[in-house]
Order: structure tokens, then sequence, then C-alpha cells
């Protein structure tokens, strides 16, 4: 019993568990449109230009207006359409081109701002512009131990570089930017390297309380004999995350909900298979108790017939101990039941309950007051027990 209450306890706290981890992670702020890609990282050489698409789509159950325009890019980028307008789940195309008019190596940032009655969202672009002769080429990894950016804290970037002219050494100037997409400088660090075909370089920055939160762009230019190569990478300033569930651990935990989810419905599988089979039992045993009843009935009507009094009786106290063996019996059957249920083998159990009904019950107690039947009674009680599943070769000896 009290390994049952355990079980059943378990199962209740991880279904809980499983639930309130459900809504925790699967819970999502229905949105007013969505925007698909929602950042932008452009990529392309001087003089030169590059269109890229932008999918929205009105999650509304209503008809939407759409407003679109750029902030922080001095018309360097032109759209297709600035205004229009979309029906509930419509979805529209919009391309955009940028042009560089500029003709300078290094990197512009900036807001794509759509807007609607309901909501306003701000997508991140970044675009770099590349000399076409560079010879280096350059990467920015974030550093895993610094990859929640928050105020106060410290941004950690690993910056590679590969000299695509071979090993020669070289002199290099690097020169290092911080901007928000305002397009306002919030850090520059400049130094000078030596490189030989490749070079790491790790940097670690402290971000001050003083920045506000939200989108930066942190980019490296590499300049040597006036030839410059520039790579950028893109980060959130936020509060301090105490990140109790990592993607790791969020992917654990779905897996750890289906798993309980399994094991629930398993559970509930053998309970349904326990109450099938303690039912079947069940209804056989009380179909037994009260084939036996009116059996004796008939034996009793018969003995009333014939003013037997002492026969009555003689039946009535036969008619106690039978139930009581019967009881008995049906006791010891349900205990075994139980044994079989616990090892698991539900054919057994099946081809146990069939045994039993098969069987039935003998009543070896009645047999001289069967045998006081006529035979055309006799006949008749043996044609209906028999079809009922019942034993009765005793009555043919």
């Amino acid at each position: 019993m009290k390994k049952k209450r355990l079980i059943v306890s378990i199962i209740f706290l991880l279904s809980v568990f499983s639930i309130f981890s459900a809504i925790y992670f699967f819970s999502i702020e229905k949105e007013s449109f969505s925007v698909n890609p929602n950042s932008l990282k452009l990529s392309l050489v001087l003089q030169d230009k590059i269109s890229r698409i932008i999918k929205i789509t009105n999650d509304e159950n209503k008809f939407q207006d759409f407003n679109i325009y750029f902030d922080n890019f001095d018309n360097l980028i032109s759209i297709s359409e600035n205004q229009f307008s979309l029906s509930s789940k419509e979805s529209k195309e919009i391309e955009f081109v940028f042009e560089d008019t500029k003709d300078v190596v290094g990197v512009y940032s900036g807001m794509l701002i759509i807007e609607t009655s309901f909501d306003r969202k701000k997508i991140p672009i970044v675009v770099e512009v590349k000399d076409k002769n560079r010879i280096f080429t350059v990467n920015h990894d974030v550093l895993l131990e610094y990859n929640n950016p928050y105020s106060g804290g410290k941004l950690g970037v690993e910056i590679k570089l590969f000299d695509m002219g071979g090993k020669n050494l070289r002199e290099i100037k690097l020169e290092h930017f911080i901007k928000n997409f305002n397009n306002e400088l919030i850090l520059f660090e400049q130094e000078d390297r030596t490189i030989e075909g490749a070079l790491s370089i790790k940097k670690v920055i402290d971000i001050s309380k003083d920045w506000e939160k939200g989108d930066y762009v942190f980019f490296t230019i590499v300049e040597y004999k006036e030839l410059k190569s520039v790579s950028s990478y893109s980060f959130t300033v936020s509060d301090l995350k105490l990140e109790l569930f990592s993607p790791d651990v969020k992917f654990f935990v779905v897996i750890i909900i289906i798993f309980v989810i399994g094991i629930i419905l398993l559970f509930l599988y053998f309970i349904k298979i326990r109450n099938d089979f303690f039912c079947q039992l069940r209804k056989q045993q009380n179909k037994e108790i009260k084939q036996n009843l009116d059996l004796m009935k008939q034996y009793e009507s018969r003995l009333k017939k014939e003013k037997h009094k002492k026969g009555i009786r003689k039946l009535r106290k036969i008619k106690r101990e039978i139930i009581k063996k019967i009881k008995t019996k049906q006791r010891e059957q349900g205990k075994e039941l139980k044994k079989l249920k616990k090892k698991g083998k539900k054919d057994n159990l099946k081809k146990k309950l069939d045994q039993w009904k098969k069987q039935g019950y003998e009543m070896i107690e009645t047999e001289n007051q069967m045998k006081t039947l006529s035979t055309k009674e006799i006949n008749k009680s043996l044609g209906k027990w028999k079809n009922s599943g019942y034993d009765i070769s005793f009555l043919k000896k």
C-alpha cells in the first residue's frame, strides 16, 4: 500500500512539474504581426549594391495598415513599398536595396521600422562595405563566458585574421569600434600588430552601466598599405539574466516532459488493463454466486413442494457453507490475479480468467439433492448449467 502511494505521489509531482514546465517554455505571447527574418546582416564591396527581401505577415484577425521606414542609413537604402495593407493572415514580401554611394570601407548600422496601429517592431540591420582588393579575411566569434552582455558586465570577442596572400610577415593596424543603432560611436581602440599567415586576438571590453540597454555592433577594420578589411559582430546589452535554464537544459527539460508524459500514459494504460481484468473477474464471480443461488433455489422449491422440511434445513445449511467457500475461493483468485498483474504478464492474466470461467464451481455438497429430482428436471438443469460453463460431470455418476 505504501509503495502504491509513493508511486502515485511521484507521478503526481512529475505531472505538476511537466504542466508548469510546458506552460513556462511553450507559452508565447501573441504578436500583431511577424517579420522574417527578424534581423539582417549584409555584405558588399565598394560602389556596389545589394538587395534583400523581408516577409511580413498579419497575425491579427482583422485588417491592418503597415508603414515602413529606415532609421540612420542616410538615404543609402531604397525600399520597394513604404505603405500597404494586409488582411488577416495575409503576407507580403518587401524588397529593399542598399547601394554604396560613399566609397568608404566600414560598417553601417540602423533599424528597419515597421508600424501598425497595434504594434511597432524594429529590425536591426548591419551592412559591411568591403574593399574588393582586401588581402585579409576577418571573423568575429563571441567568447562563451561572455555570451550574455549586460550593463556593468563584459563583452568578450575573439577576432580571427587570415592572410589570403600567404604566410608573409606583415605589419598591420587594427581599429576596433562599438556603435549603437543610432550610429553613435560608443568605443574606439587602435593597435598595431604583426601577422604571419594567421592571427587570433581576444578582446574583453567592460560594458559601462551608462550604456543604454539595446542593440550594438562591434566591428574591426584591418589596414595594410591602405588596403582595408572589415568584419562585425552584433550584440544586445540587457539586464543581468540568471539563466535558470540554458538552451541545452531547456532541451533536456523538453525530453523529460515527453518522458514523463509517456510514463503517465503507460501507467494509465496498466491501470486500465488492471481494472479491465479485475472488472472481468468480478463479473465472473458475481455470475458464479448468482447461478449457484439460482440452482439451490430450484432445489429448495422442489423440496418445498415435497414438504421436505429436514431437506430444506439441510439445504440452507449447505447454502451458507457453499457461499462461504465461494467467497474464500474468490478472494484467492483476486490475490493470484494481483500477483500475475505485478509480473506484467497480460497473456497469463487472460488465460487464468478463461480457466476460472470454464471451471465454474462444483456443488458436490448438493449431489444427493440433485439426485432426488426427476430425470426430466435433471436433464433440464444439466442443459442450463452446462451452457453456463459449469463443471457438472459429478451429476453423471
